[in-house]
């Protein structure tokens, strides 16, 4: 059925909560707009969407979603963190669909009060567009003038494009609730593999089976790492910690590290994982919302060992693993292989 701003049976009203007050919007019941897909990683919905031409700018820039620094203080302790107005979510379903496109549909110049015609229905006078010159000659639309009955304000009709997302995309207010607060929780991605490894003993010395004769074979113990990319998205140009990334490379955990696949924190035990610096290139691009921002790619490796803590700090020998330090020192921290460093801070703002 078309939108029709007169009857309440072609659309539902939803409320867009802002810092800079709500924005009401419409969400159109038009079947013929509507369209819905799934399919592997592009499973998506598109419905329309009436803003009131005045709130227009408002609610694209909460609705795709942005963020900024807070710094937040709990007692004598204060940190910096990424404050993000989050994606609209699919407002007509129960599913974990984000706005990430909107395309200009269609314009309703809306209509001034309405009143009755030798008690007909409801009709009003058509509001017109002008350009003025204080905006830049941006277009400005009336709002309806005050009287009895309520004017319908001049509308811009989006097509509205939600999708789910392969990160997980959490509100201030969920994220509120975790014990830790950290980002690494929300708008991170993830990726792994596994890595065979070689630590060559030349005291492993290898013969024949038949003649029991040494050969030229330097032997081995066989072991394995782990490569893990955490792409930290969306991240402000200009709030991109580089002190952190430059103060940490080639350290390991101080601290449990990492989220587990329940959601849990300290996926990682304490000296188990080391930062390798960026994946790749950092190359800033535009957000939809018109913000200047950053996917950060983190590379770490992840030392599994003998299931215990300093793993980094340790070499397989035989069956066994055992801690090394510098020759002739103490096996103070400072002697071992890597220095310690707070990686937490990594998904901090600058």
């Amino acid at each position: 059925m078309p939108f029709d701003p007169f009857d309440n049976t072609t659309w539902r009203r939803a409320t867009l909560f802002t810092p800079e007050g709500p924005v009401k919007y419409w969400v159109q019941s038009d079947l013929e707009a509507y369209y819905e897909q799934h399919a592997r990683d592009n499973s998506l919905t598109r419905v329309q969407l009436a803003v009131s031409w005045q709130d227009s700018l408002r609610f694209k820039k909460y609705a795709l979603g942005f963020c900024k620094k807070e710094k937040i203080s709990v007692g004598p302790f204060s940190w910096s963190t990424l404050y993000r107005y989050t994606p609209l979510r699919l407002p007509i379903t129960d599913t974990d669909q984000y706005l990430i496109d909107l395309k200009k549909a269609k314009l309703l110049p809306g209509h001034d009060n309405r009143f009755t015609v030798s008690g007909g229905p409801y009709v009003g006078r058509p509001l017109f567009p002008e350009p003025v010159a204080s905006l830049d000659n941006w277009w400005t639309l009336p709002s309806p003038g005050p009287g009895t009955y309520e004017g319908v304000p001049p509308q811009i009709v989006y097509d509205a494009t939600f999708q789910n997302v392969p990160y997980d995309v959490l509100t201030q207010d969920q994220m509120a609730a975790t014990a830790d607060g950290s980002e690494q929780r929300r708008f991170v991605l993830p990726s792994e593999k596994g890595n065979p490894r070689e630590r060559k003993l030349p005291t492993f010395n290898y013969e024949r089976d038949d003649t029991g004769t040494p050969i030229d074979e330097v032997g081995f113990v066989p072991y394995y790492d782990e490569t893990h990319v955490l792409t930290w998205l969306e991240v402000p140009w200009e709030l991109v910690p580089r002190t952190a990334i430059g103060e940490n490379y080639l350290k390991i955990n101080n601290a449990p590290f990492g989220l587990k696949n329940d959601g849990t924190y300290g996926r990682w035990r304490t000296g188990t994982t080391r930062f390798d610096g960026l994946a790749r290139e950092l190359f800033p691009y535009k957000s939809a919302a018109g913000f200047k921002v950053v996917d950060v790619p983190y590379l770490f490796t992840h030392q599994p060992g003998d299931g215990t803590d300093d793993t980094m700090w340790k070499v397989p020998v035989g069956t066994t693993w055992v801690k090394i330090r510098r020759r002739g020192s103490s096996g103070a921290d400072a002697d071992r292989l890597y220095l310690k460093g707070d990686l937490e801070k990594l998904f901090r703002p600058e």
